[in-house]
C-alpha cells in the first residue's frame, strides 16, 4: 500500500509533535496551504516541497515518496566484495536509513496508518 504525499507530511509532522501552524510557519507557507497539502486538496509546488522538507527535517525525495534507497542497496551489494572506505561509509549510511525505515514502518502499522497483509 502506497502512502500519499499528504499522509506522509501529516505523519512526519505528528511524529515531530508539531501543529500545522508551527510546521507551516517553519516551512514558510500559510497554515491553510499546509492543511490543503495534508488533505490532498493541493499539489505542492517545488518551493513548497522544499519548505515541507526543511520544516520536517527529511529529504525532499522522502516527501515525494521516491527514496533512492533501492538503488543504493543494489550498489552496495555489488560493491561489497571490493569495498573501499567510501563504500563502507555508504553501507553504514544505508544501514542507518534501513533502521529508520523499519522503525517508521513499525510506527505506521502500530498507528493504523498502514495495514499489514495477513
Amino acid at each position: 500500500m502506497s502512502i500519499s504525499l499528504g499522509m506522509r507530511v501529516k505523519i512526519f509532522r505528528e511524529k515531530l509533535g508539531m501543529t500545522q501552524p508551527q510546521a507551516s510557519e517553519r516551512a514558510g507557507i500559510s497554515q491553510a496551504t499546509w492543511s490543503r497539502i495534508e488533505t490532498e486538496q493541493k499539489v505542492p509546488t517545488a518551493g513548497e516541497i522544499l519548505g515541507l522538507s526543511w520544516a520536517l527535517g527529511v529529504p525532499f525525495d522522502t516527501i515525494l515518496g521516491k527514496s533512492p534507497l533501492r538503488d543504493r542497496l543494489k550498489f552496495a551489494a555489488r560493491s561489497s566484495a571490493t569495498a573501499t572506505v567510501d563504500d563502507e561509509e555508504l553501507i553504514a549510511e544505508i544501514q542507518e536509513e534501513m533502521i529508520f525505515l523499519a522503525e517508521f514502518a513499525s510506527e505506521l502499522t502500530g498507528s493504523g496508518y498502514l495495514k499489514v497483509r495477513e
